[in-house]
C-alpha cells in the first residue's frame, strides 16, 4: 500500500484496515494481509491512496493491468478509510474465497456447500479439448461451411476493448498456466430438435420454451463425440435452425423485447442459435462473431474464472484481467491440493490394508515427488 500524501500515518492506517479485514473476514483459509509498500516485502497487489477534492466519498479504480487500485478520498475522511479498504478489499476477492471455501468442503464430502458458481465449472484438468460444432438442422439449403479457423484466430477478445479483436493464441497461452487447450471442429447436417418450438403465429417466429434448454442438446442423435480422450472435452456448439423452423429463438427470461440466442451448460460448454439469411451456404468470419464472443465467455465460466466485483468500478471493459487469471491460478492450486492430499491418503490407506501389495519404483518415485511438491506449497502459503 502507498500513499501520495506524504503525511498521512500510513502505518497506522495499515493497522487498522488490517483488523477490519480479520474481523469481518470469515474464511480464515484465504489469508489477506497489507503491507506498506516501502516494507521489505513481496507484494501481489498495489494500493495506492490519493488524496482528493474531487471526491466526496471514498472510491476506488481498479486497474487490470498492473493490479493496482487507486482509492481517492477526501483528506478529511481520513477516518472512514480503514472500514472502507476492509470492505473493498474483501469485495475484491470474495467470490474467489466462496469457490476455495466450496473446494475444501468438498474434500469433506459436504455435497450442500457447493455454490452455483462452483457447480458450473468443469473438472478441473491439466488439460482441455474445446471442439466447436456447426450443426444444421436440415439437410437441404443447410450450411455447408463456416470460417471456423479464422474466426478462432480473430474472433475472441482478450485483456482488451471488447470491441477490439485479437488472436485465440494469446489467449490460449495465457490461460497455459492453468491448462493446456486442443482445438478441433465438424459440421454435420440433419441434426433435428428432439422437441417442437412454439410458434408464435402474430410474428413467425418460433420459441424454444425454458424448460426444453435441458432436452435442446440432442445427445441421442447428435454425434457430438471426438476422439477418445482422457482429459474433459469443452463442446460449443453453433446450431443452425431447419428452415421451417427459422427464425427460432430462446425463450426470454426478463420482461425486455430483445431476443435470447445462445445459453450455458454447466460443466459442458454453450450452445448459440443463428438465424442466417435463407440460402447462406457459407458462413464467414465477420457473421461468426457474435456467437464466438459468447462462447469465450461460457470458456471462462466454465473454467471457474472468478468474475470482477461488481461494487469496485474497473478501468475499460476485459474479457479476462489479471485479477481474474490470478484468482483463476489460486482456485485451482487449492484444488490441486485437495486432489493431491486425497490421493496420498487413499494410497496410504489401501497399503496399510493390504501389508504384503508389492508397490512398483515407479509409484514410489511418483508419491515422494508428490510429497515433495506438497511440502514445497505448503512452505510458499506459510509465508503468508
Amino acid at each position: 500500500m502507498r500513499s501520495v500524501d506524504s503525511t498521512l500515518d500510513l502505518d497506522g492506517l495499515i493497522r487498522n484496515a488490517q483488523h477490519h479485514i480479520d474481523d469481518n473476514n470469515d474464511f480464515n483459509a484465504h489469508h489477506i494481509r497489507l503491507y506498506d509498500a516501502k516494507d521489505d516485502v513481496t507484494c501481489d497487489y498495489t494500493i495506492i491512496l490519493n488524496p482528493s477534492l474531487n471526491h466526496p466519498s471514498p472510491s476506488t479504480t481498479l486497474h487490470h493491468g498492473n493490479r493496482t487500485l487507486f482509492v481517492s478520498y477526501l483528506p478529511q475522511q481520513y477516518i472512514v478509510l480503514p472500514e472502507y479498504l476492509s470492505r473493498t478489499v474483501l469485495a475484491l476477492f470474495a467470490s474467489e474465497r466462496r469457490y476455495i471455501r466450496s473446494v475444501l468442503h468438498r474434500s469433506n464430502n459436504d455435497v450442500g456447500s457447493l455454490n452455483e458458481f462452483s457447480r458450473r465449472v468443469v473438472r478441473g484438468s491439466r488439460k482441455y479439448q474445446a471442439t466447436f460444432s456447426l450443426l444444421n438442422g436440415g439437410g437441404e439449403d443447410a450450411v455447408e461451411s463456416w470460417d471456423i479457423a479464422e474466426a478462432l484466430k480473430r474472433m475472441i477478445p482478450l485483456l482488451c476493448s471488447i470491441d477490439q479483436l485479437v488472436y485465440l493464441d494469446p489467449l490460449l497461452r495465457t490461460l497455459g498456466t492453468v491448462a493446456n487447450f486442443t482445438v478441433d471442429s465438424q459440421v454435420q447436417f440433419y441434426a433435428g430438435l428432439s422437441f417442437e418450438p412454439e410458434t408464435q403465429v402474430e410474428t413467425g417466429e418460433h420459441i424454444v420454451p425454458l424448460d426444453k434448454l435441458p432436452s435442446f442438446v440432442n445427445s441421442a442423435e447428435w454425434n457430438l463425440a471426438t476422439a477418445i480422450v482422457s482429459y474433459p472435452v469443452i463442446n460449443f456448439i453453433l446450431y443452425i435452425p431447419h428452415p421451417s423452423l427459422q427464425p427460432l429463438y430462446l425463450e426470454s427470461t426478463d420482461n425486455s423485447d430483445s431476443h435470447r440466442n445462445s445459453f450455458f451448460v454447466p460443466q459442458w460448454g454453450g450452445v448459440h442459435i443463428l438465424n442466417p439469411p435463407h440460402g447462406t451456404k457459407h458462413l464467414d468470419a465477420a457473421s461468426l462473431r457474435p456467437a464466438f464472443a459468447t462462447f469465450i465467455t461460457h470458456l471462462l465460466s466454465l473454467l471457474g474464472t472468478p468474475p470482477l466485483s461488481e461494487s469496485i468500478p474497473a478501468e475499460g471493459r476485459v474479457i479476462l484481467s489479471t485479477w481474474q487469471l490470478d484468482g483463476l491460478v489460486r482456485q485451482r492450486a487449492a484444488e490441486n491440493l485437495v486432489a493431491a492430499g486425497g490421493t496420498m491418503g487413499s494410497l496410504a490407506r489401501l497399503v496399510r490394508k493390504i501389508p504384503n501389495m508389492a508397490i512398483p519404483q515407479e509409484i514410489r518415485s511418483d508419491v515422494l515427488l508428490t510429497l515433495s511438491h506438497l511440502d514445497k506449497v505448503h512452505s510458499a502459503l506459510s509465508l503468508y
